[in-house]
């Protein structure tokens, strides 16, 4: 997961090739316009996920609120994939 940056273009590179390098299905989400739920719901399916691994871009000045937004659009899978939601104390 991760906010395009225009000045860090390759920024997910080196994650990406250790993925390539290991055979591991990936699925990219661009948070400044994520992909559905539906389509990663069915992702997660298609690749009989169990364990998921989420990589991206920490906070930065050219990155604002991502850790927010990860956490949003991974709540709303989880919620689609029918975990209970859980209300911040």
């Amino acid at each position: 997961m991760y906010r395009t940056s225009a000045s860090h273009p390759t920024l997910l590179q080196e994650p990406l090739r250790a993925i390539t390098q290991h055979g591991k299905p990936y699925c990219d989400i661009d948070l400044t316009q994520p992909r559905p739920v539906v389509d990663t719901l069915a992702w997660i399916r298609a690749h009989n996920i169990h364990v998921l691994n989420v990589a991206g871009n920490r906070e930065h000045p050219r990155t604002p609120a991502v850790f927010k937004a990860a956490c949003l659009y991974l709540r709303d899978v989880f919620v689609a994939l029918g975990y209970e939601r859980v209300s911040r104390a």
